[in-house]
């Protein structure tokens, strides 16, 4: 899966691009203004959509996660 799915399209959350983008420079290794989340994988895009749409038994999917360190939440 790559970040510019159809699943983005249908996506309505008011930072979508941004998140997108920086989901992208971030899934690269390259420096970004936030923590990632710990687990976060930097070997490219598909790994990082991968690891965004998985959760953790119980959890919201990673990709809220991401959000929220993005949001500084």
């Amino acid at each position: 899966m790559h970040p510019s799915a159809p699943g983005w399209r249908g996506c309505e959350f008011r930072y979508r691009d941004q998140l997108r983008k920086t989901l992208l420079i971030a899934s690269h290794g390259l420096p970004i203004d936030m923590e990632l989340p710990s687990d976060f994988p930097i070997t490219g895009p598909e790994a990082a959509m991968a690891w965004a749409l998985s959760a953790n038994p119980g959890n919201a999917p990673n990709i809220v996660l991401f959000a929220a360190a993005m949001l500084g939440i």
